[in-house]
């Protein structure tokens, strides 16, 4: 909100209008304006380049969480892959030693 350089504003002009002429007082205004605008040009560098760091970060945060759950469903398909086989090769065992 700009409530309070408003204020700040208004005090500021209360002090030096019985005093100076309309010169410093527009000077005074300018320099306020300038404060605000590089407060704030500086707050929106810092979010951009924080914003970018986060964007990065998480970018690689989802590759890897994307390559560990395709590696964990490869695993758990040769795992049930080994269990079919293992029960196959045993159930052929058994009926080859039942018919001999």
């Amino acid at each position: 909100s700009w409530a309070p350089i408003a204020h700040f504003a208004e005090v500021c002009l209360a002090l030096v209008l019985p005093h100076t002429g309309f010169a410093l007082l527009g000077a005074m205004f300018l320099t306020l304006v300038g404060l605000a605008g590089g407060t704030l040009g500086a707050f929106y560098s810092w979010a951009t380049s924080l914003y970018s760091y986060n964007r990065e970060a998480w970018m690689t945060d989802i590759t890897i969480l994307q390559s560990h759950d395709y590696q964990y469903d490869n695993m758990q398909i040769a795992t049930h892959t080994m269990s079919r086989d293992q029960v196959r090769d045993r159930t052929t065992a058994a009926i080859t030693k039942l018919n001999n």
